[in-house]
């Protein structure tokens, strides 16, 4: 058998992400344009500020519900991989750096600086499923 050919059960089953989706411990989550909206969309991600972008050097920022289907976020930690396959298709694995939780009366200013200085990165936000705090994950 070459081997250059052969795959494992493992490579039969993977998921394939597509445009505009994004890979968090496995969970394929696809995200829509919400630019600024005041909440997440009802079933997926939102892109809610930057770009989506894998190749621009900017970063990106997107929220989703907990409980739904951004979950997922609450259990990252440091050093967990978070891909993005943007809306060219093209994707990249990010490392998940810093994470916090905030009050939902934070401000965008309040935190801009601490989220936005790593260059080419993500951040996720997701609800703490208390109805009084958000959890902010930042992936470079």
């Amino acid at each position: 058998r070459d081997s250059s050919t052969s795959r494992g059960l493992g490579d039969v089953y993977k998921r394939q992400m597509v445009a505009d989706s994004i890979d968090v411990n496995g969970d394929i989550v696809t995200y829509v344009p919400s630019y600024e909206s005041a909440s997440a969309p009802a079933s997926g991600a939102g892109l809610w500020m930057g770009s989506d972008s894998t190749t621009d050097g900017s970063w990106g920022y997107f929220i989703g519900h907990n409980p739904g289907d951004f979950t997922c976020v609450m259990t990252l930690k440091n050093g967990d991989p978070v891909t993005v396959c943007d809306s060219d298709g093209n994707t990249r694995t990010y490392s998940v750096v810093d994470e916090f939780i905030v009050p939902d009366s934070t401000y965008w200013e309040d935190i801009q600086s601490r989220v936005t200085d790593y260059g080419e990165s993500i951040i996720l936000q997701t609800c703490c499923g208390d109805n009084a705090h958000y959890r902010v994950v930042i992936a470079v």
